[in-house]
């Protein structure tokens, strides 16, 4: 569980929350909604984040079928909205100099609004509504006509739908929207030719490095819930170009053979990867959202990552966490005495056994 100066934390974040909330709400009146026509949506985190992200567009297509809706995200993470129909446009925007070409009716910001990119904002878009739950000190948006109530703690895609309710959108049953670029499929298929996998082959995926130091499981419990895997399918690990340090010390810990693809497909590969698997193991980071938008089989491991926020978003998942010890605490540096206890009390067995469940 989380230890009290984590609770007490979380209490803080959310008087903030509240009082920059009930503030905005006092010194702002309510301006009547523009006819809308063109609509931009901007998130400017990462490949999980932008994941969650997917029903707000069907949502903002529903209300405003005729509107045009582009979409704000980093470079290199437009893969993940590839063949969404709801989008007309992914516009690259850098998050320290951002910067757009045209100007809009309505912006929904889906995550913290900078006084930087707020103010390009103001400038650019008649309407403008956000934020969703962010820490003590991080920016909560500037110049916004609406913004969003907070909750209590909830999954991430809740908080993104929050924003909606503030111009009367309620979704009830949202949905993640995920596509496989074909060209990217037949990119996987070419390189998994040489591994000679057959159509009768099981394939697990293990994506062992996460985003955050806090989110990583012992390399010597990878190696051997590969060796176990391998036994009876083909285990495939994946990963980006700078998680090839952590991966080669799980293959050197390795007695079987598992194929290492780590470094070698883009975000679009790897989304088709992860189509052909049977299932996922994957740490607190983005392979795991993947896999539930694709409703693969899905096992997450979490440490300081909350569940609660971040489980998959998916009834064919299971999160592994344990509450007995200190757990979510949501940072990205180690400060408990026994360092990483909340991943190190994950054992194979307990991933062994939430296989079973699946395969």
């Amino acid at each position: 569980m989380k230890k009290l100066r984590f609770r007490l934390e979380d209490k803080a974040r959310m008087f903030v929350n509240y009082l920059d909330y009930y503030s905005f709400k006092l010194c702002h009146l309510t301006k009547k909604l523009p006819e809308i026509n063109k609509i931009i949506v901007i998130e400017l985190k990462y490949i999980g984040d932008i994941i969650v992200t997917t029903p707000v567009y069907s949502a903002l297509k529903k209300r405003f079928p005729n509107a045009k809706i582009d979409v704000a995200v980093p470079k290199g993470m437009e893969d993940i909205l590839y063949g969404n129909k709801n989008i007309n446009k992914i516009v690259i925007m850098d998050r320290d100099n951002p910067q757009l070409d045209e100007t809009y009716d309505l912006v929904v910001i889906l995550h913290n609004g900078t006084k930087k990119i707020c103010k390009l904002l103001k400038e650019k878009v008649k309407y403008r509504i956000g934020c969703t739950r962010v820490g003590i000190l991080e920016p909560k948006g500037y110049y916004l006509n609406r913004k969003a109530k907070p909750a209590k703690w909830q999954h991430k895609i809740f908080d993104n739908l929050d924003i909606l309710k503030t111009i009367d959108i309620n979704v009830e049953k949202p949905k993640l929207e995920l596509h496989v670029n074909p060209n990217a499929r037949k990119s996987i298929n070419e390189k998994l030719k040489k591994y000679k996998l057959s159509s009768k082959d099981k394939i697990i995926i293990i994506h062992a490095a996460p985003q955050h130091k806090t989110h990583q499981w012992l390399p010597e419990r990878f190696a051997e819930l590969s060796d176990a895997l391998s036994k009876k399918y083909r285990v495939i690990f994946t990963g980006a170009e700078k998680d090839k340090v952590i991966i080669e010390d799980i293959f050197s810990r390795m007695h079987n053979k598992a194929i290492n693809l780590v470094g070698f497909t883009t975000v679009s590969e790897l989304i088709a990867l992860i189509e052909r698997a049977d299932l996922v193991i994957s740490v607190d980071t983005g392979a795991m959202h993947i896999s539930a938008a694709l409703n693969k089989p899905t096992i997450a491991l979490f440490g300081a990552g909350d569940p609660l926020i971040w489980h998959p978003f998916s009834e064919n998942s299971k999160a592994i966490y344990k509450n007995q010890v200190c757990t979510s605490c949501m940072k990205h540096k180690c400060s408990n005495k026994i360092q990483m206890e909340c991943m190190k009390d994950i054992t194979v067995k307990d991933v062994l056994e939430a296989i079973h469940h699946f395969l």
